[in-house]
């Protein structure tokens, strides 16, 4: 049968009175969990700032357990932070049996120190002394404290202190056998020097630390965090430090010592990211100089296309590279690796000569100077006369607004130096690093492909290359190229030029095309000027291309003729004495 809605009332009304009547007594009897739930509440009004309901319940909170120093730390830090020193008094009290029930948190003097700094100066400097005698040397808060306590008076005390105070001896709250540990570990390492024993003892501490902070202490979690710190296991000190701050409030005696840690790792954790990002920087510098040194550069090729006037002295180094490196000391290099392979009796001695001529020293003496020792074999011998060689072209390309980089992008040098390389082992074995006997075969074959590379492929494409510059296809196309720049020049704007008429087919002759073409120009130059002033209009100028060949010698010449209508008759002194706007001055 269900009651009637008064009934229900009633009898609600006489429960909630018969609970009261009973109040927190019963309750903490019946439900030991409950006080901590109005600590826990307490918290959340703090944090949401609604510090009178927060009052409220943390006082509530104590006067059902007396022993809960937390909830004395939390309320004492309340009044502390949050009323601006209206409720010192209460703040004090509170923090005072917080001390009581824990005096082996040594933050709490720090905490009493600040306190009694606004009302009783001796006893906030004996909270401070109290502090610094316990707090390690290493403890962020000892400049704190000591700046405080030489705040509150400059003068130095001379009088000896009320009584001596002692250690806290009654570490209620800490684990015997955890305390007992870290004791050692430390007397390890500062008496006996051990610090492999040591670091084992505080593994074993930082285990009882982690299960402490896995079951809900939050200072444990503090202190595993500071441990793991002071070890050098940094993400996960951070990892635990980030856990503490997330659990823990303003209201918890770590909290400060917690932001100031994170604060200290963010600065670690932020000079090692700009630290590794510097040296990762600094290899992909390097790398990209590497790339780039290798990649950039251009070719003979094209130094000869964007630079012409370049091909006298480049040809000039050409034909001494041709001459002096390929030539003459290159062109045995397949019979000694022939001689090797078939164990000829002077084999050994031809290489050993081989060796000398390309990479230098050899002589035998033991007293070669410091410089001959530190010197690069690329240096010495044919090769480094070729090195020389190719730094030449170098500057000539240089010279000319062109970067050459003849060692990886060139078709004709790369080959060159990477043969060169390949015989490097023979310098080795000439300085006594290498058994000759031992590697004939792979000398032989190393001095045939070598040979064959230097000696007949090279010699062939630096022949063709030396051709190519000094020999010139005189065409009529070409002439009629070199009119039509002479005839576009400012000086014949005005004029009437007819096309150049061109008989004859030409031949090759060996000169430099931009010689070739510098007094094709004066001469075509020459002419024209003087059809304009004194010939017919529209001027016309004749070339003949005219093959003459000696019936004695068999030599072959061309002959360039240029004929005008000028009426000016020419001599030599004339020629000579003109302007070189005049053309063949």
């Amino acid at each position: 049968m269900k009651p009637s809605p008064t009934s229900a009332r009633s009898e609600e009304r006489r429960v909630g009175q018969e609970r009261r009547s009973r109040g927190p007594p019963y309750q903490e009897k019946n439900k030991p969990w409950f006080p901590k739930a109005h600590y826990a509440l307490g918290l959340v009004h703090a944090r949401n700032r609604r510090f009178t309901d927060a009052v409220e319940e943390l006082k509530l909170a104590v006067r059902m357990d007396r022993y809960d120093y937390e909830a004395h730390i939390a309320l004492g830090l309340l009044y502390k932070k949050e009323f601006a020193g209206a409720e010192d008094a209460a703040a004090i009290d509170h923090l005072k049996r917080a001390l009581v029930l824990r005096p082996d948190l040594n933050n709490l003097h720090l905490l009493l120190g600040e306190l009694y700094a606004r009302s009783d100066r001796d006893l906030a400097r004996r909270h401070y002394e109290l502090f610094l005698q316990n707090a390690a040397d290493d403890d962020p808060e000892r400049e704190r404290a000591q700046t405080a306590l030489k705040n509150l008076s400059h003068e130095l005390r001379v009088e000896d202190p009320l009584f001596e105070i002692q250690p806290p001896t009654d570490l209620r709250r800490l684990d015997p056998g955890l305390q007992r540990m870290i004791n050692e570990a430390y007397l390890r390492h500062e008496d006996d020097d051990d610090w492999d024993q040591a670091e084992r003892i505080l593994e074993e501490a930082s285990a009882h630390l982690r299960r402490a902070a896995e079951l809900g202490s939050r200072n444990a979690r503090f202190h595993l965090a500071s441990l793991l710190w002071e070890e050098n296991e940094l993400r996960e000190a951070a990892a635990q430090l980030d856990l503490y701050i997330s659990e823990a409030g303003p209201y918890d005696l770590f909290y400060d010592r917690a932001l100031l840690l994170r604060g200290a790792m963010d600065t670690l954790f932020t000079r090692i990211y700009l630290v590794a990002g510097g040296v990762l920087l600094s290899l992909l510098t390097i790398l990209g100089v590497l790339i780039f040194r290798r990649l950039r550069g251009a070719s003979l090729d094209q130094l000869l296309a964007r630079a012409p006037k370049s091909f006298p002295e480049v040809a000039r180094i050409l034909s001494l590279i041709r001459h002096e490196i390929l030539k003459h000391n290159t062109a045995f290099l397949v019979d000694v690796g022939r001689a090797l392979e078939f164990d000829e009796a002077d084999a050994e001695v031809r290489a050993a000569i081989v060796a000398r001529r390309l990479f230098g020293g050899g002589s035998g003496r033991k007293g070669r100077a410091k410089v001959e020792l530190a010197s690069s074999s690329r240096d010495q011998g044919i090769y480094g006369r070729f090195l020389g060689y190719v730094l030449e072209l170098e500057k000539v390309g240089r010279a000319h607004g062109v970067t050459l980089n003849l060692q990886r992008k060139d078709p004709i040098f790369s080959p060159m130096v990477r043969a060169f390389e390949d015989l490097r082992v023979l310098g080795e074995i000439q300085e006594g690093r290498g058994d000759l006997r031992s590697r004939k075969l792979e000398l032989a074959q190393r001095l045939t492909r070598s040979g064959n590379e230097l000696g007949r492929r090279a010699f062939e494409r630096l022949s063709s290359l030396i051709q190519t510059l000094c020999v010139v296809d005189v065409t009529p196309t070409m002439i009629r190229e070199v009119f039509g720049l002479v005839a576009a020049e400012s000086q014949f704007a005005r004029a009437q030029i007819a096309e150049v008429e061109v008989a004859g087919e030409g031949a090759k002759i060996r000169v430099f095309r931009t010689d070739l073409e510098d007094i094709l120009t004066n001469v075509l130059r020459n002419s024209l000027h003087s059809s304009v002033l004194y010939g017919p209009s529209p001027t016309q100028i004749g070339v003949d291309l005219v093959t003459e060949c000696d019936e004695i010698t068999g030599l072959t010449t061309l002959a360039i003729r240029i004929k005008d209508r000028s009426s000016e008759q020419l001599s030599d002194e004339m020629l000579r004495g003109r302007y070189v706007e005049r053309g063949m001055g």
